[in-house]
């Protein structure tokens, strides 16, 4: 089985401004030897109906799946997990055209254990957080939604998965956050570069739904310094505000 092709299933911008398809597109080119591209326009459609309203609806992150959210890396042959406790969006708006403004994602009540053991001297934080405060913000995120096909050896579709690719404001190589440590950390200010993908646990990115739970999927590709950081455990967002508990998709 071999990944042949995404075709461009529309806009999913999570970001304070918008990044041009064409170039969000090229730039994951560069992760993977995917070719064959073929756009189709993308919109939000929120109680099965298109967003025409000047009321934009908003998202938010409900509570994660298992109380917290874990991310897995290596600092030299020792494991490290950063674990956070909440995921919190600011003004995180959809928009007609299919992308999404989001103007940061809050992550508190981070903690790091590295080989096991919690590191009470390495309290993680980031350039616009307090030191050793635990809490990370990462800000001017994008991303776009793609409808990602699998082809086995004869080159003949054997399935399809709808996934969300998100970029950091520099593109595929930018950063999405420094982390930063207290003196006397052992560990060193480490980037978080590379893309995300995500994907609806249940495939019920394209089903109106009123929380659609997001885990990581296929083509993800995040880097702590050189080496490879995996997400454990999943996201739930929802509709908020004036759309609260509304069903919403992706078409």
């Amino acid at each position: 089985m071999r990944f042949k092709g995404i075709k461009l299933l529309g806009l999913f911008t999570i970001a304070l401004g918008v990044m041009a398809v064409g170039a969000s597109v090229a730039q994951a080119l560069e992760l993977d030897p995917i070719k064959d591209l073929e756009p189709i326009k993308g919109i939000w459609s929120v109680n099965k109906q298109s967003i025409i309203s000047p009321l934009l609806p908003e998202v938010q992150v409900v509570e994660l799946e298992k109380k917290e959210g874990v991310i897995l890396t290596k600092s030299g042959l020792s494991k490290l997990e950063f674990t956070c406790t909440s995921v919190e969006y600011l003004d995180a708006l959809l928009h007609p055209s299919g992308g999404t403004s989001i103007k940061a994602i809050h992550l508190r009540g981070c903690t790091l254990k590295l080989g096991g053991v919690e590191q009470k001297a390495c309290v993680p934080s980031s350039p616009d957080t307090a030191e050793a405060s635990g809490v990370v913000t990462i800000l001017n995120v994008t991303s776009q939604v793609y409808l990602h096909l699998v082809y086995n050896e004869k080159d003949k579709p054997i399935s399809e998965e709808v996934i969300e690719l998100v970029v950091p404001e520099g593109g595929v190589g930018g950063t999405f956050v420094e982390l930063r440590y207290p003196k006397g950390c052992s560990l060193t200010a480490t980037k978080i570069t590379g893309v995300i993908a995500f994907k609806d646990c249940e495939k019920l990115f394209l089903e109106e739904k009123a929380i659609h739970l997001f885990v990581e999927g296929p083509l993800s590709n995040l880097k702590y310094g050189t080496n490879l950081m995996v997400l454990d455990g999943g996201v739930p967002v929802r509709l908020v505000g004036g759309h609260l508990n509304q069903t919403w998709s992706a078409h």
